[in-house]
């Protein structure tokens, strides 16, 4: 059993393709985008993870805590305009494009030159709901 936080995300942001989009994602997804992000991004500073649990991990006040971690991670990540432009992981992790393949991919061609503009009057509006056993809470 897991699991799976649904990320609600509004944007006006030119570099995501779409405007509005829901995806559902893993702790574990959060971890492996984490890793590519440091990688990929030696100019940014990148936000750690709210911590593994590994008792009690069910219990809706930890799936709570984790939500409110994962999605301030999120937020920062998403708002941060370097990241905005020069990411190649980001827009697919938000925007539902994220796969073993897609990483592989974007891992090949980490190399090239990344180009870093800032963008002002943009945003980036993120929120989550969060689901296992089969339900959903708000």
């Amino acid at each position: 059993m897991y699991t799976s936080y649904e990320i609600h995300t509004s944007t006006n942001i030119p570099a995501f393709k779409l405007r509005h989009s829901i995806v559902r994602r893993r702790y574990s997804d959060f971890e492996y985008f984490r890793d590519i992000l440091e990688r990929e991004s030696a100019r940014v500073t990148i936000p750690p993870l709210p911590g593994k649990v590994f008792t009690n991990r069910f219990s809706d006040d930890v799936i709570e805590h984790r939500r409110e971690g994962l999605q301030r991670f999120l937020y920062i990540v998403a708002s941060h305009p370097l990241l905005q432009t020069g990411s190649k992981v980001l827009g697919s992790f938000i925007q539902g494009e994220f796969t073993l393949t897609f990483l592989d991919l974007v891992l090949r061609q980490e190399r090239e030159a990344r180009r870093g503009e800032a963008r002002e009057g943009h945003y980036v509006k993120i929120f989550f709901l969060w689901r296992h056993r089969g339900y959903t809470k708000t």
